[in-house]
């Protein structure tokens, strides 16, 4: 059939156009519509032909060599389309099943009760239609993966779309079946826009033409003919990616090429007979009447007086004898010009056949160029992979000669060594590209500088600049990436085959497998159990050759030598860790000290600090916080001299003794600082009262600033002269002339009572015996120890020798 539309094409050219005829009878334009509509009809068939070449060169080895080397991207495609097909929930032979019966209602005019196929064949569509148009993305996880991102973005220069491989195989293929959908739509809209008499229909070419394309012409069926072949159209790739797949894992046997295009011409005969059989032969019909109506023949009425009789048919044949034998009568021509031209279109066609046969053979011959390719690479694959095996059996399987390993190797190692040789020359290149592009923008900021109107130079100089820079970079790295593969080949290669370099590899593993096979043959006759120490004497020393006395003497030294080794380093580590302990120890006896005269140094102030935390009004706010955390750092920091003191230090005790450490180290400086706020703080207390006693109030301004001051301030802490002193000095007397008051408190006027300095002292002593803190109040004694530090007091010497020698203690 192709060859039958390329003949008619090719003898519709030769016809003379409506402007080369006379006015009257080139004014109809239909004649040159209807040889456009065989055009079409023909690029129809010529893409169905270019559908299975391409399908043959392009498509099949593409999808061959990227699944047999897993390319994810395509492996993910397939399984998505897969998806697309698995999720409709039904199998696509039952949908076309249903799709079919749903045809054979519309054209019967019936109702039919398959209308959900339609809408789940939109489904698929739709799902379909969004794998295409999805965007590219980009994986950049490792090297694989950016020498596929370098090859993307190489093919489709500065497109800001990248397609990866899984979505050029399956755009590549979709691309063929849209192409044919195209064409076959122009030809539909133009024969629906054809104007021709309906008596034509009459034609017995055209009739039988309508009769078997009838379903093309309506639109409801046209809907239905397309979904069929979309469906048809997934069932074919993925078949062909199912019998890929086969291939590329050996599941079955290598399947031939024919095979392989099984799925792609069973499509395209379902194609040629429901799509194109008979609308091709009715638009050559239709032109044939047409040009007959141009050379004088009344092809309607010919057509109405034949409808007169009981034939309802009117034969094309007939038609074209009465218009020859009409032009033959008004000697449009003659005979001989007649025989001549039927003459040269023998001549035409033969020759063109003769064309079209060569131009098919060539087709034919590329295909088979390539699958040869794809299959000499696939038996080299298998030659290299099982080399020794064919080499031993010494006779070639088959006549085909596969691709020569060392003269590859060769080729690879020169290819390679010069690609990594221009890395240098690369680097130099970009250095000088860098200082000329500097100078150039130099000058042009001086230009744009004086000329404002540079600067849009300006501009696309520096992003021409950074994308030749972005381009450079990315084709350095692929240098790299396919240098250092190629080496790792070359490494590969020369370890796996008979080279120099392998067969010495080969040779220690050999001498490694036979001291293997003499250690089993020695210690399955050997009944003696190796214990293991044993094992142990064995690594430390390894045996030359039996083990003797010699051997054992050996590690004997060996071991005495180790042993005083480590006992000399553990002497000296001992030595040296007594020298910490004792400086540790010495510098915890002086921080102890310390502590002791800070203790001392602070028990007035505390002792102070706790009477005032049992004033109702001292003026002082969280002075009670602070005297309970006052405690607890006191107590921690005790705690931790003692522990200090009384064990052996380790690194586990060490390294806590360090954290806590550091953790008074941060609390020693808040607490002086609260000290020090609250010494601020009565000093500012003291200062208000005494204004607060300078300035006079009198009447109802005075009781008022009283009853205010008695709610927001406390009274001061009493002074020392206030307080009486001890009976043993004496309690100082007021001179005769001098009257002594009763202190009173300035804000309410009330006499304020006195405390004895002597009995707060008393009092301290003894709430400081109570808790334990009577010798060192830095530590919290128990009772135990509080009785035999008494007994050790009365019975010292020292204490003894100062007792009065009246009172004879001895007695």
């Amino acid at each position: 059939m192709y060859l039958v539309s390329t003949l008619v094409t090719e003898l519709s050219s030769l016809l003379p156009s409506h402007h080369q005829l006379d006015s009257t009878a080139g004014a109809d334009t239909r004649v040159e519509l209807v040889l456009q509509c065989l055009k079409s009809a023909h690029n129809i068939y010529k893409g169905l032909q270019e559908l299975n070449f391409n399908f043959h060169t392009i498509i099949l080895p593409e999808a061959l060599k990227t699944i047999q080397t897993e390319e994810p991207t395509v492996l993910a495609m397939v399984t998505e389309l897969n998806d697309i097909i698995a999720g409709v929930g039904c199998p696509l032979e039952d949908i076309l099943a249903q799709l079919e019966m749903h045809l054979r209602y519309i054209i019967m005019a019936m109702d039919s009760p398959h209308h959900s196929a339609q809408n789940m064949v939109a489904e698929i569509r739709k799902r379909f239609e969004l794998l295409l148009s999805r965007p590219a993305e980009l994986v950049t996880d490792g090297l694989d993966d950016q020498a596929t991102n370098v090859n993307s973005s190489s093919a489709v220069g500065s497109s800001d779309d990248v397609l990866t491989p899984g979505q050029m195989l399956l755009m590549g293929f979709n691309g063929l079946f849209e192409k044919l959908q195209l064409e076959r739509n122009a030809l539909i809209g133009a024969l629906d826009t054809l104007d021709t008499p309906h008596c034509w229909k009459k034609v017995d070419q055209v009739w039988e033409a309508k009769a078997i394309a009838a379903p093309v012409f309506n639109d409801a069926t046209r809907s239905v003919l397309e979904d069929i072949f979309l469906l048809k159209r997934l069932t074919t790739m993925q078949e062909f990616f199912s019998l890929c797949g086969q291939v590329a894992h050996g599941v079955t046997s290598v399947h031939d090429d024919d095979h392989l295009n099984k799925p792609i011409r069973r499509f395209t005969a379902d194609y040629v007979s429901r799509q194109l059989l008979g609308v091709t032969s009715q638009t050559l019909a239709l032109a044939l009447c047409l040009l007959l109506h141009r050379i004088g023949l009344n092809v309607t009425v010919e057509v109405e007086q034949r409808d007169i009789g009981a034939e309802n048919k009117v034969p094309l044949e007939e038609l074209c004898r009465k218009a020859v034998d009409l032009c033959l009568k008004s000697n449009k021509f003659s005979g001989g010009t007649l025989a001549q031209a039927s003459g040269l279109t023998s001549t035409l066609e033969a020759t063109w056949r003769r064309r079209e046969v060569a131009r098919h053979l060539q087709q034919q011959v590329e295909a088979r160029r390539s699958t040869l390719q794809r299959l000499q690479l696939q038996l080299t694959a298998h030659n290299w992979l099982h080399e020794d095996t064919l080499m031993m059996q010494g006779t070639a399987l088959t006549a085909m000669a596969p691709i020569s390993r060392p003269t590859f190797m060769l080729e690879l190692r020169k290819t390679s060594s010069a690609l990594l040789a221009l890395q240098p020359r690369l680097g130099e290149a970009r250095e000088h590209q860098s200082a000329l592009v500097a100078s150039v923008e130099q000058r042009l900021k001086w230009a744009s500088g004086a000329n404002p109107a540079l600067s849009e130079v300006m501009a696309a100089f520096e992003s021409a600049v950074s994308a030749r820079s972005e381009r450079l970079n990315l084709e350095q790295r692929l240098s790299t990436l396919v240098g250092n593969t190629c080496n790792a080949v070359l490494h590969h290669e020369a370890l796996r085959t008979r080279t120099s370099e392998g067969m010495a590899h080969d040779t220690a593993f050999l001498q490694l497998v036979d001291q293997c096979e003499k250690s089993c043959v020695l210690a399955t006759g050997c009944e003696l159990i190796v214990t293991p120490a044993e094992e142990t004497l064995v690594q430390l020393l390894a045996p030359d050759g039996p083990i003797d006395h010699t051997w054992i003497h050996n590690v004997e030294m060996l071991i005495s030598d180790t042993v005083k080794t480590l006992q000399q380093k553990m002497g000296e580590l001992q030595e040296s860790l007594f020298i910490v302990q004792d400086c540790v120890k010495n510098q915890v006896i002086a921080v102890r000290n310390r502590l002791s005269s800070h203790h001392k140094l602070m028990s007035d102030v505390r002792n102070l600090l706790k009477s005032m935390v049992k004033l109702e009004d001292c003026g002082l706010v969280g002075l009670q916080d602070y005297v309970m955390s006052y405690r607890a750092y006191s107590e921690h920091f005790s705690a931790l001299i003692r522990e200090l003191m009384l064990n052996e230090l380790d690194v586990d005790r060490v390294h806590k003794a360090l954290d806590q450490l550091e953790h008074l180290k941060e609390k020693t400086g808040p607490i002086y600082e609260v000290l020090v706020m609250f010494a601020k703080q009565q000093e500012e207390v003291q200062q208000e009262r005494t204004l607060a006693c300078s300035r006079p109030a009198t009447g109802e301004e005075t009781s008022t600033s009283g009853s205010l001051a008695s709610r927001s301030r406390r009274p001061p802490l009493l002074r020392q002269e206030s307080i009486c002193l001890s009976p043993k000095k004496g309690v100082p007397v007021a001179p005769s002339s001098v009257v002594t008051k009763p202190s009173r408190d300035p804000h309410t006027g009330k006499a304020v009572q006195e405390r004895n300095a002597y009995a707060l002292g008393v009092w301290r002593r003894v709430r400081m015996k109570l808790e334990g803190r009577d010798p060192d109040p830095g530590r919290r004694a128990t009772v135990q120890e509080q009785v035999e530090y008494v007994i050790r007091e009365a019975m010292s010497l020292d204490n003894l020798a100062l007792l009065y020698e009246g009172w004879t203690p001895w007695v």
